[in-house]
């Protein structure tokens, strides 16, 4: 049986000194909920507390949306990372951090 056509992508994550920010848009139809977001196996929380949509403290994306979830924590190299949503959607991916 197909989804309803929930779809998230992460677009981009941002590395910083003490944190690390990831880019999730919705893409699919219908609205999500992000429950986690997973950086090499490690489970962080998301909620309003750490997640933006526009200018809106939330974890609830609309079609089209993007969400800035933000992990108070630095990572180096190569990550990998998934975002999973509370109806099972998820999206996950290799990203690594630019040398300067």
């Amino acid at each position: 049986m197909q989804r309803a056509g929930n779809a998230i992508q992460i677009q981009s994550v941002k590395f910083g000194a003490s944190e690390t920010v990831i880019y999730v848009q919705n893409v699919g139809k219908g609205t999500v909920t992000i429950e986690s977001a997973y950086i090499n196996q490690l489970e962080f929380n998301v909620n309003s507390t750490n997640c933006i949509v526009g200018s809106q403290k939330t974890n609830t994306v609309m079609e089209g949306q993007t969400a800035q979830i933000t992990v108070n924590r630095a990572f180096e190299g190569t990550i990998k990372v998934r975002v999973t949503c509370s109806d099972g959607t998820f999206h996950e991916g290799e990203f690594e951090k630019e040398r300067t």
